[in-house]
């Protein structure tokens, strides 16, 4: 399976040989990177996923996670529900992740310190 990134900041190769995708959060205040715990992303089956969410500056450790998307240009969501796990330090395991077909998905991360709700959205393009 083929990734590429459109609409949020870099695919970042320091995740080598993972493919992933960082982006700064709606309020500036967290640096998020998603990326599979596999090397690629697989089509129609379960797979995991690693999230880290860094605070930029003096904002307070994240702790909740919650992942939801789909594909807008098709209408519906994911077809799955994805479960976060803390893994402490920021870092989040993410089990059920299943995309159905490639193409354009939209995956948004919304998380919170405990005070302060925030998120960051990636587009994820999957090629066949």
């Amino acid at each position: 399976m083929l990734c590429a990134l459109s609409g949020c900041d870099t695919v970042t190769a320091t995740c080598a040989p993972q493919p992933c995708w960082s982006a700064t959060s709606a309020s500036g205040s967290y640096r998020v990177t998603l990326r599979p715990a596999e090397d690629s992303v697989p089509l129609r089956r379960y797979h995991h996923w690693i999230a880290e969410i860094i605070p930029v500056d003096t904002a307070a450790p994240v702790s909740a996670l919650t992942i939801d998307g789909g594909m807008d240009a098709h209408g519906h969501g994911l077809p799955s529900r994805p479960q976060a796990r803390s893994l402490g330090d920021g870092r989040f395991e993410i089990t059920g992740m299943l995309f159905n077909m490639s193409g354009e998905w939209r995956l948004v991360a919304a998380f919170s310190n405990g005070v302060h709700p925030d998120r960051a959205t990636f587009s994820i393009l999957l090629q066949p």
